[in-house]
């Protein structure tokens, strides 16, 4: 809430249709598909993108995709390499003022230059907005984000 993020990324080694998410002790508690839907629903204001790197957690993304401009799933089993180089790939693409789309699809080929077969897992959800329309960064900002 203080920071007012447009990026939630949300990383759970669950195997199922829920994810997990900390208190303030670090307890972890699972939540439901429409549970997080709800959060988003409450937490919807700035946030444009929620990426999900966990498996199996694309009915999650379908219920937040309702509250944010796209979302991220992953809809089955993935590797952590697969999981790795898609983000690496992904955050880089935005981080030299690409668009949410060209930076999937570039994870998605880094995924399939690696030879790990996995580059179909993963899911852009987008009902609200046009991913080809979502930046993050501006030109002029470009070179200040990227390594």
């Amino acid at each position: 809430l203080q920071h007012k993020p447009d990026i939630i990324h949300i990383f759970s080694d669950s195997t199922s249709d829920e994810i997990s998410l900390a208190d303030g002790v670090g307890n972890r508690h699972p939540v439901s598909a429409r549970e997080i839907s709800q959060l988003f629903s409450e937490l919807k204001g700035d946030i444009r993108c929620v990426v999900l790197n966990n498996c199996y957690s694309e009915p999650q993304a379908l219920a937040i995709a309702k509250n944010v401009d796209c979302v991220i799933g992953i809809a089955r089993d993935a590797g952590d390499r697969a999981s790795f180089d898609f983000i690496n790939a992904f955050y880089h693409a935005l981080s030299c003022a690409l668009d949410v789309k060209t930076a999937f699809d570039l994870g998605s080929a880094q995924i399939d230059l690696e030879d790990l077969n996995e580059q179909d897992m993963l899911r852009l959800i987008a009902i609200k907005n046009n991913p080809e329309n979502i930046t993050f960064v501006n030109e002029d900002q470009a070179g200040y984000f990227s390594n």
